[in-house]
């Protein structure tokens, strides 16, 4: 059995997010900056024990250029990580490995929903995520 040995030391950051058209006739970005409730961590992530740990989700989403409906595949995506990933952390405490898992099954479900409303639309769209 191994042991895992660290100092422990505290670390803020302050997040902003701004997207620019860049000349382009549309913005087919989007970005999410979610901070999620203290969230008590299983001791596999090897965080000082006992302590409420903050948990952001940062995400950015790029359209695909040149496409009709990149900005709705970025738009979709974002959404669906951030209601995902919240959604996850609000049923229960959880370690890396149910971290994984909810970011896996959240970037699928996004990828499901973009080729679901893009047919039912008729156009074509990807984006970065």
């Amino acid at each position: 059995m191994s042991s895992y040995n660290s100092s422990y030391i505290s670390l803020k950051f302050v997040v902003h997010g701004i997207s620019h058209k860049n000349g382009r006739e549309n913005n087919e970005d989007n970005f999410v900056i979610a901070k999620l409730e203290s969230w008590s961590l299983s001791s596999e992530l090897h965080l000082e024990p006992g302590l409420l740990h903050e948990i952001a989700l940062l995400a950015v989403a790029d359209g695909v250029g040149g496409l009709e409906a990149g900005e709705v595949a970025s738009g979709i995506f974002v959404r669906t990580l951030e209601k995902e990933f919240v959604n996850m952390v609000s049923r229960a405490q959880a370690g890396s490995e149910e971290l994984i898992s909810s970011l896996t099954y959240a970037f699928r479900k996004a990828n499901l929903l973009i080729l679901n409303e893009l047919s039912k639309k008729g156009k074509r769209g990807g984006t970065t995520g």
